[in-house]
């Protein structure tokens, strides 16, 4: 069951936090997923005692070891770079720099994320969507060839 979480977890970061596989490198990567689950598999076998569905379980499990990745800052950005800057996003796309400028933007945001305290309860906030969509625009206008 071990291995199975691990896999769902790396799906998800794949698919919701590649910047963070970007940054581990592939040993750090493992070993971070070993420790998550190590903290909190543990919790998961409370389920199995008393008999729940495996996919019940699933979901809890999961719920808990992405707690701190929640709400995905590329997920966010992702949605905003093609609601608000399409074509850049379609030229980033067709170069293959969108998941770079991703990692870039990413970082270049964080402050903001960070001051702003974005959170799922404000991932509908004007204040953070202006100044992250103004970040967006500077980094593009800067670095457009």
């Amino acid at each position: 069951m071990k291995e199975q979480f691990k896999k769902q977890l790396e799906n998800y970061l794949v698919q919701h936090n590649p910047e963070l596989i970007i940054s581990l490198q592939h040993k750090a990567l493992d070993q971070y997923m070993e420790e998550k689950l190590a903290r909190h598999l543990p919790q998961s076998n409370a389920f199995i005692v008393n008999g729940k569905a495996c996919d019940l379980i699933s979901r809890v499990v999961m719920k808990v070891l992405t707690a701190d990745l929640r709400p995905s800052k590329y997920d966010y950005l992702h949605n905003l770079l093609t609601e608000e800057f399409t074509e850049d996003y379609l030229r980033l796309r067709e170069n293959g720099t969108l998941t770079q400028e991703f990692v870039q933007l990413i970082a270049l945001c964080t402050p903001i994320f960070s001051s702003l305290h974005f959170s799922e309860a404000k991932l509908n906030d004007k204040l953070i969507r202006h100044a992250i969509c103004w970040q967006i625009d500077q980094h593009l206008h800067t670095t457009k060839p």
